[in-house]
């Protein structure tokens, strides 16, 4: 489930990935961090192994595509993040950029006030920079 390996597909998410690792590594109890595209493909991620990056890809999208429908169905406005607590983890998903989303999983003493703080601080100064353009369905040649 954890690694200290990153998952990155391609150069352009290194950077990402070093920009998630250095601003969120050391906050106590954040074991990890997925940042994902609206559609699910992971970009980049630390604290996982493969198989766990995929699996919270998966799951951060479903529940932030469902989030992002009850908003719109009570007229609530953007979604800005879901937290999902468990026994020993919780899960929170934040919107980083357009068409991107970060999932981030904590243990169960985490100061959640102090890691939605960093999470929220780092989705706000780097979502530019992670932004994601929805994917075209271009024909292929």
């Amino acid at each position: 489930m954890f690694s200290d390996n990153s998952y990155s597909s391609n150069p352009f998410d290194e950077q990402i990935y070093r920009m998630l690792h250095a601003n969120l590594a050391d906050v106590p109890e954040l074991l990890g961090a997925v940042l994902l595209s609206d559609d699910g493909l992971a970009k980049s991620s630390f604290g996982f192994d493969r198989e766990t990056v995929e699996h919270l890809a998966a799951a951060g999208t479903g529940y932030a595509s469902l989030g992002r429908g009850l908003a719109n169905g009570i007229q609530g406005g953007p979604l800005l993040h879901s937290v999902i607590k468990m026994a020993d983890r919780t899960m929170i998903i934040t919107n980083c950029g357009e068409g991107s989303t970060i999932v981030v999983v904590t243990g169960a003493k985490a100061d959640m006030g102090a890691v939605m703080y960093e999470v929220l601080r780092v989705a706000r100064a780097v979502g530019d920079f992670m932004g994601t353009a929805p994917r075209s369905n271009a024909a292929a040649t």
